[in-house]
């Protein structure tokens, strides 16, 4: 099927999950018994294996208990597997991301945040 925008929010979400956790989004499923994730032929065969599965996604926060939950909930709404439940549009997650950011005063160490609001590493 042709590229849409679900699956770079999609990809953007697992950034985000790796980024923060640093584990990747359903590793702990692969190593409960996902050989076939090694044979797989495309990051999408991986993608519908996951999405047929029984495995949950853990949430970042287990990773990371002083995780903000309003990231959280952004991670785990861009990482749902059924693509019309994340965000419909790049524009709506960046929204999404620039809001908790303008409202969670915690700044990740090693970054500041710019007068645009933006974060930049220091």
């Amino acid at each position: 099927s042709d590229a849409q925008p679900s699956f770079d929010i999609y990809a953007l979400g697992a950034t985000l999950y790796s980024f923060i956790t640093n584990k990747l989004p359903f590793e702990e499923a692969r190593h409960k018994g996902f050989a076939a994730w090694h044979k797989a032929a495309s990051a999408q065969d991986i993608f519908q294996m996951v999405c047929d599965s029984n495995y949950a996604l853990i949430s970042p926060d287990e990773y990371e208990p002083d995780l903000a939950p309003a990231l959280t909930s952004i991670i785990l709404k861009a990482l749902t597997p059924k693509p019309s439940a994340r965000y419909q549009t790049m524009e709506h997650l960046q929204k999404e991301l620039e809001h908790f950011l303008a409202n969670d005063k915690s700044i990740p160490d090693g970054f500041r945040l710019t007068g645009s609001g933006r974060l930049e590493p220091v």
